[in-house]
């Protein structure tokens, strides 16, 4: 009956974010092909310390999911609640920023493949995107 909250992290760098391509063993397979600008997942048990549960959540999948060099702050931007899919109908997700310095690499390499898109450029990818990455396109591009 309640959606389940999940942060979702853009990481950029200047002009570029970090774009991710979810591949054939990610765990959510109806997302499996699509481009995420945002790397997020769901909140553990373990996470849940009452007030920074969410931040909790946050940092452990941007650890589990990428190695920044040099991570940087988080932005919070807005919330993402998207009715138009059954992803989305059981997600409310929120969305922030981490601009980075130096590289960054996927440690989930048998589920995700990453690179770095110029910001002008992200439009072009819109229609291989997750809904989510649609959504927040606007405010990243």
């Amino acid at each position: 009956a309640y959606k389940q909250i999940i942060p979702y992290v853009a990481v950029t760098r200047g002009g570029e974010v970090f774009a991710l391509r979810r591949l054939n063993k990610g765990g959510e397979t109806r997302l499996r092909g699509l481009v995420s600008l945002g790397v997020g997942g769901h909140i553990n048990p373990g996470d849940d310390t009452r007030e920074e549960a969410l931040m909790n959540g946050l940092r452990r999948e941007v650890a589990e999911e990428i190695a920044a060099e040099h991570p940087g702050t988080l932005s919070p931007l807005c919330v993402i609640n998207d009715y138009s899919n059954e992803v989305g109908r059981v997600h409310l997700g929120f969305f922030f920023t981490m601009e980075v310095t130096g590289g960054v690499t996927v440690r989930e390499t048998e589920k995700l493949s990453g690179e770095w898109v110029r910001r002008t450029e992200l439009s072009a990818l819109r229609e291989q995107m997750e809904s989510w990455s649609q959504i927040v396109l606007e405010v990243l591009a």
